[in-house]
C-alpha cells in the first residue's frame, strides 16, 4: 500500500493530511512539528504563516476527546465519516509490525 499525495510546496492541505495520518498513527507532536516544518524550505509559504497554520491544526485536534494525540486524530477521523474498521485498516496497512 504505498501511498503517494503531495502538491507544488506540501504545506496546507497536503501538510495537514500528513499531520492527520501521522497522529492517526501515533507520531509524537514533536515530530509531527519537525516533518510538517520541513516543508517550509520550498518559500511557497511565509515561515511564520506556516507555523501559525501547524499551531492552529495540532489546537483544533486537541480539542477532540481522548488523553493521546492518537486516540483524538481516530475522534477527528469518526467525525468525517471514519468507522473504527476504516481506523484499524489504516493503522494495519501504514505501520509495520513491531520486531
Amino acid at each position: 500500500y504505498p501511498i503517494d499525495f503531495h502538491c507544488i510546496g506540501g504545506a496546507d492541505r497536503t501538510g495537514t493530511v500528513a499531520m492527520l495520518l501521522e497522529a492517526l498513527l501515533g507520531v509524537c507532536e514533536d515530530d509531527l512539528w519537525r516533518d510538517y516544518l520541513t516543508t517550509g524550505f520550498s518559500g511557497v509559504v511565509s515561515d511564520a504563516d506556516h507555523k501559525k497554520k501547524f499551531a492552529s491544526a495540532v489546537a483544533r485536534l486537541k480539542e477532540f476527546p481522548g488523553d493521546a494525540l492518537d486516540e483524538k486524530a481516530a475522534a477527528f477521523f469518526r467525525t468525517i465519516g471514519y468507522s473504527d474498521r476504516d481506523i484499524a485498516f489504516l493503522r494495519n496497512h501504514l505501520l509495520e509490525p513491531l520486531p
